[in-house]
Formats: structure tokens, C-alpha cells, sequence
């Protein structure tokens, strides 16, 4: 070890020491680095200090349901897949499959479906024999974008539906989504969808961004 290096190990040492017995605030390995690169005692590191947790991370921005109700326009809107033509469109469930339709009024939605030839398969594969009603509730959103939020309590008076339950009886996800919307003709199309807790897994493309939706009333 050279006379050099030996000496300005000594001149560190005699700084954490005279940091310990110091009455600051900094601590005597803040006394030490500061002595070491220049910077005042007591200073914050600079760059070297770690990274945020990622939990400390502020939530993510679009994940709260806002509280206006969406400008998606009033009126009921249909498409129709049979399983044929959804595997044509690149739709491998056949529960994609079926005629829905979206009924749109005063910032409520009802979205129904019946099978175009194979019950209980088509629509989700819902239990064929409840009624035609699969998801209800409320439209919330600003501009183009569109947030379905369910109303259980009132899809199980009008479906008869089961909540909870894994079967064809079930109610489904309960968990909000939402999609950016844009006018198609006398219709709409919807894309780029976000599910959220149960509804996140679910694919980009399905019944509702495979092909636009018609105005029939």
C-alpha cells in the first residue's frame, strides 16, 4: 500500500470519526461521503440514492370510474356473429358467437343476447333458459371513451341470474370496463378496451370491437 493511499484512507477515517461525535444532523456516513465528493454535510446523495418503490407510486391515471355520465348517444344497437362467421373474423370462443344487442337510454345500458343456432354455447355460453338480459347497469365517461358499470343486484331481478357462480347460470364479471367509442354509419364502433378485476384478462377483440354495431332504433 503506497504512503498516498494510506493517507487518504486516514483523512476518511478522521471524518466519519469527527461526523460521530458531531451534534448535526447528518449521519456519519452522509459526513463521510460529503467529505469524499465535495458535497456539503448533511446533503442529500445525489443520483445514487434508490428508486421509489413502486408502491409508492401514485395510482394510475384512468383507473377510477369517473362520475359523468358518457355522451354515448341513446338508442339500440345489434350485431349478429354466428360461430361460422366469428372464426372468420378471428373470434376462436364460440361464446363470442350470437345476436346482441346494446339498448342505450339516458345514460343506462342493457346489453341482451340470443343464440343464432346453438343454445347455450353462443352468448357467453349462458344457461339458454333465463332470459335473453346479460349485463346491465350505467354508462359513465368523457368524450369518446365509455365505462360499463354493473348493476348486479338489478341484473339478477331481471335475469335470474346467480351471482358468484362459475356456471351458465352465472351473472358474469361484475368488475367495470370501458372502450373508446366512435359513430360507424347509423351505428358505433368500439376498440381499445380495458377491463378491470375479473374483466382484465379479457381479449381486445370479441363480439364488441370484431365488426361495428347498427342503429335499429
Amino acid at each position: 500500500m503506497t504512503a498516498h493511499r494510506r493517507a487518504a484512507q486516514l483523512a476518511l477515517l478522521t471524518a466519519v470519526l469527527l461526523a460521530g461525535c458531531s451534534s448535526g444532523t447528518g449521519s456519519a456516513s452522509e459526513t463521510a461521503t460529503a467529505s469524499a465528493t465535495g458535497a456539503p454535510t448533511g446533503a442529500a446523495p445525489p443520483s445514487s440514492a434508490a428508486p421509489a418503490s413502486p408502491a409508492a407510486a401514485p395510482a394510475t391515471t384512468g383507473a377510477q370510474v369517473p362520475a359523468e355520465r358518457s355522451a354515448l348517444p341513446d338508442g339500440v344497437y345489434r350485431t349478429q356473429l354466428t360461430i361460422d362467421h366469428a372464426k372468420q373474423l378471428g373470434l376462436d370462443d364460440p361464446g363470442n358467437a350470437g345476436t346482441w344487442t346494446l339498448t342505450v337510454k339516458a345514460g343506462t345500458f342493457k346489453l341482451e343476447c340470443v343464440p343464432t343456432s346453438t343454445p347455450g354455447v353462443e352468448c357467453g355460453n349462458k344457461d339458454p333458459r333465463l332470459p335473453a338480459v346479460v349485463e346491465v347497469g350505467t354508462l359513465r365517461g368523457t368524450g369518446n371513451t365509455v365505462w360499463f358499470v354493473h348493476d348486479q343486484e338489478l341484473l339478477v331481478k331481471l335475469s335470474g341470474c346467480v351471482p358468484d357462480s362459475q356456471k351458465s347460470e352465472g351473472c358474469g364479471t361484475q368488475d367495470p370496463y370501458h372502450f373508446d367509442w366512435k359513430r360507424a354509419g347509423n351505428g358505433l364502433q368500439f376498440n381499445n378496451y380495458v377491463g378491470f378485476g375479473g374483466a382484465a384478462g379479457f381479449p381486445e377483440l370479441s363480439t364488441w370491437t370484431v365488426q361495428p354495431w347498427t342503429r335499429i332504433a
